[in-house]
């Protein structure tokens, strides 16, 4: 079943997947809950050492330009490898809408 559909996580405040290595296909993944409601609450989400390339970001900063990570105050992508592009298009997205 898919739990985002379900309201898992609408009410989560500060979720903190540290060192996990997800990469790009774990945070696409992420982004699209989030465009479906998951972590509508969050306002710190911390993706520290994930292996993030700099193409990485597009997915989230797709879902943040869409209001999806609205209330988020504080998102940690240290020790990644974003780059400025990436960098560029989180601010954007955030400058839009996120």
């Amino acid at each position: 079943s898919d739990l985002t559909a379900m309201g898992a996580l609408a009410q989560c405040q500060m979720l903190s997947l540290r060192s996990n290595q997800i990469g790009d296909p774990g945070l696409a993944s992420l982004a699209d809950a989030c465009a479906r409601g998951a972590l509508a609450q969050c306002q710190t989400l911390v993706l520290y050492k994930h292996s993030i390339p700099a193409a990485g970001p597009s997915a989230l900063s797709a879902a943040s330009a869409g209001g999806a990570l609205a209330q988020c105050q504080k998102l940690s992508l240290r020790n990644n490898k974003i780059g400025d592009p990436g960098l560029a298009s989180l601010a954007d997205a955030c400058a839009r809408g996120g």
